[in-house]
Order: C-alpha cells, then structure tokens, then sequence
C-alpha cells in the first residue's frame, strides 16, 4: 500500500491508540486503524510484513480484502548488510572489530535472511489478495527517481500524482545508518546464498526494466 498522500505526523491520541492496539491485539480491529485517515488514502507499511506465514496473509485477507498491496524489492545482498547496519546502531559496541564481527555474524543469521525469500512473499501475496491487487517495485528505482517510483504506486492504488509543491519531501531520507563497507569476501557469500532464489524470483516476475542484481547468477 502507498505512502499517505498528506502524511502527517501521528499525534498524541493516535500514537496512544496504536499503543492500545498493540497491547491488546485483534485482528478483527485491524481496520479501525484507519477509521481517522477521513477519506485519505493511507498506508500501513513495514518490512516485518515480509515474514509472514501463508496463514497471517490469509488472516489478513479476510480483514482488508480490498486492500492494494505494494512490495518494494532490494538487492538481498545489499537489504541485509543495511539491515546489519541498522543493527549495529542498537548495540554500541565502540571496538570496530567486535562491531563488525557481530554485524557477519548478523547477515548470516535466521532473523536477517527471513525477510529474503522474494518468489515466497510475491507468491502468498498475490494468491489471497489477487496478482492484480499487487504491484512489485524496486528500490533502485526509488534511488534514481523518487517522483516517478512513488506517483507509480499512487496511481496503482488510484490516488492523486505526489504534491509537485512538496517535493522537497521526497529528497529526505531518514533512518540512515552508519556507513560501514561490506567485505568482499561477506558479499561473495551473501552472493552465493541469495543467487538461487534470485533465478527463481526471474522466473517468477521475468527481468523487464529490472535492476542490475535481478540478472546475477
């Protein structure tokens, strides 16, 4: 689903809601989230959505069957060492040998790799929402032009083109990490494990105005 089209910051009451929400969850409620949206068209995005089970993506297709699913697509090699990174901000560990022995460590763990079974995600997405109701992006798309990566997913979902008086907003980036290079020799076996899913991932969506890492090995 699409970034909100007028996004706002989330105030008081709406942060303390979603607290409730999660504190006591029921799917069944899930649709109220957006019961303050007043018409907007709105989003609920998260990459932990790309380790559901066929079972939480059939749940979930009873709550929001009309829902338009969006799922954005990374080098796998490259969406784990930034999700390494990402990491290593939380364990403030000052000896960069401890830091990037850990971080390895990491990119090679279960949590990490979770999220990188694309054919899977595309798969179980498209069966119980319908493969029109889902659209597959890349984000070295959104790298080199953020206008037409994201006016593409507004207009899959119908909504307006991106403010042109806002684009400013698009040229933010938040949540970068410390810029840590990945080790050749890490890269050569995150390669090696991710190259088999990634034939079948060209098999699945074929390589048109795909992405350099679509057409590795």
């Amino acid at each position: 689903m699409p970034p909100r089209a007028a996004a706002t910051r989330p105030n008081s009451f709406l942060r303390a809601w979603v607290d409730l929400f999660l504190q006591e969850w029921d799917l069944q409620r899930y649709p109220r989230l957006f019961d303050a949206s007043a018409g907007r068209f709105t989003a609920d995005i998260s990459p932990n959505y790309s380790k559901m089970s066929n079972q939480e993506i059939r749940d979930a297709s009873a709550v929001a069957a009309n829902a338009r699913i969006a799922i954005f697509l990374r080098d796998p090699v490259e969406r784990a060492w930034s999700h390494a990174r990402m990491a290593a901000e939380k364990w403030k560990l000052n000896d960069p040998i401890q830091r990037m022995d850990r971080m390895i460590q990491f990119v090679h763990s279960r949590g990490c790799n979770s999220r990188a079974d694309y054919p899977r995600l595309i798969s179980d997405w498209s069966i119980h929402f319908g493969k029109e109701n889902v659209v597959i992006s890349f984000y070295e798309d959104l790298e080199a032009d953020p206008l037409k990566f994201i006016d593409r997913i507004l207009s899959f979902v119908g909504a307006p083109e991106f403010p042109r008086d806002r684009l400013e907003v698009l040229a933010t980036r938040t949540n970068v990490g410390t810029a840590i290079a990945m080790p050749d020799d890490v890269r050569r076996a995150l390669e090696t494990r991710h190259n088999p899913m990634i034939a079948k991932l060209r098999d699945l969506i074929g390589t048109e105005a795909a992405p350099a890492w679509l057409h590795r090995g």
